[in-house]
């Protein structure tokens, strides 16, 4: 294994390091013998070829710890969405809503639109669009008073 410049031993690997950290934490102060691990003092640290970069790794920690914070809100989020969805089922039944988008494709007749290859038909279209579409206007006089 290469050898530290500094001390001129063995270097050890961030495996060893870290476990070596985590064995010498008997008294149960792990996190203060961890942090020895990535200060200028070890000898890991600061070489050319070491491989621990400090900036790289405290990103990761910082991400590490952004994504655990956003475990519950998503198990919060992933419930919220089950029950709306659930709630839309029970509200709003989509056998009765798909006849009200079948009735209402018949009355504009949208199937005619597919047809149009002229501007002349195109314009005949939005004219009967019109005609239907104020028929769906509650206030129109198409519900007060009916033709014969």
């Amino acid at each position: 294994s290469p050898t530290s410049s500094r001390t001129g031993r063995p270097r050890a690997s961030v495996a060893e390091v870290v476990s070596a950290a985590v064995v010498g934490s008997k008294d149960g102060n792990f996190r203060e013998s961890l942090s020895t691990v990535f200060t200028g003092d070890s000898d890991y640290v600061g070489q050319t070829d070491g491989g621990l970069d400090r900036e790289i790794l405290r990103r990761r920690i910082v991400l590490e710890l952004k994504m655990l914070t956003m475990l519950p809100r998503f198990f919060l989020f992933a419930v919220s969405f089950l029950l709306f969805i659930a709630v839309q089922q029970v509200e709003y039944d989509p056998t009765s809503f798909s006849g009200i988008r079948l009735r209402l494709r018949d009355h504009f007749q949208v199937q005619d639109v597919f047809g149009i290859r002229q501007i002349p038909e195109l314009m005949a279209y939005l004219d009967y669009y019109v005609i239907a579409n104020e028929q769906l206007n509650p206030l129109d006089i198409y519900h007060w008073c009916a033709d014969e």
